[in-house]
């Protein structure tokens, strides 16, 4: 059987507010999606902060793998670069 890996990397800022042009102020969810595995998270390192409430989930093998940011307090957040708990990853199993 042929597997064809698929790469698509995904950055979506949530405008929401007075964001600036680049996103700055606002919560930032970037995702790297490929069908062997994917990965997401929320991020709220400077210039980011929290502005509206955000999540994502994973469906079609990862059902139920994804977090939520409701407030400014979220715990699965990146704040700093070294904050890689806050990826959250789904892998494909064959």
């Amino acid at each position: 059987m042929d597997i064809a890996l698929i790469y698509f990397a995904v950055e979506n800022i949530l405008y929401a507010g007075n964001c600036g042009q680049n996103g700055e102020e606002c919560t930032l969810v970037e995702a790297t999606l490929e069908n062997a595995g994917s990965a997401a998270d929320i991020s709220l390192i400077p210039p980011h902060e929290f502005s509206v409430t955000s999540g994502f989930g994973f469906y079609g093998g990862c059902d139920g793998v994804g977090t939520d940011c409701t407030s400014s307090s979220c715990y699965l957040a990146f704040r700093k670069s070294t904050d890689t708990f806050a990826i959250v990853a789904a892998a494909l199993t064959m």
